[in-house]
C-alpha cells in the first residue's frame, strides 16, 4: 500500500491532527537556506497544518520554504517548515508544516477549487 493509500485508509488518521485532502496543485518555492531562486513542484495533499509537495530534490528538514501554490482563482502564498523528506521513483516528497494552522476552510477551499 502506497503513502497516498495509507493516508486515506485511516492507518495515519488517528495520529493527524488536521483532514488530509488530496490535490494535484504546482508549486514554486523560495528556499533561502540553499540559495535555489525558485524550485518547481507539485502539492499532493492539504491540510489546515500543512502540505505534502513532491519537489526534484530532497530538502533538509527544518529548511524554510515561501510557497506560491498556483491555483485557477489566482496564487495563494504560504510559508512553513520541511518536517520530513521521503524520496519516490519520480520526486522527492516532502511534509511541509504550517508555522500557524490555517483555518479548515483553507484545504476545503483549495481541494474544492481543484475539482471545479
Amino acid at each position: 500500500m502506497g503513502d497516498e493509500a495509507a493516508e486515506w485508509s485511516g492507518q495515519n488518521h488517528a495520529r493527524r491532527r488536521f483532514l488530509r485532502l488530496p490535490v494535484s496543485l504546482p508549486v514554486v518555492a523560495r528556499v533561502p537556506q540553499l540559495g535555489v531562486t525558485v524550485l518547481r513542484g507539485m502539492v499532493r495533499t492539504v491540510s489546515a497544518g500543512g502540505l505534502t509537495t513532491e519537489f526534484p530534490i530532497s530538502l533538509v528538514p527544518d529548511s524554510v520554504l515561501a510557497l506560491m501554490l498556483e491555483t485557477r482563482e489566482g496564487p495563494v502564498e504560504v510559508e512553513g517548515r520541511v518536517v520530513w523528506a521521503r524520496a519516490t521513483p519520480r520526486a522527492v516528497r516532502h511534509g511541509i508544516a504550517f508555522f500557524e494552522p490555517k483555518p479548515q476552510t483553507f484545504a476545503t477551499d483549495l481541494f474544492v477549487s481543484q475539482s471545479r
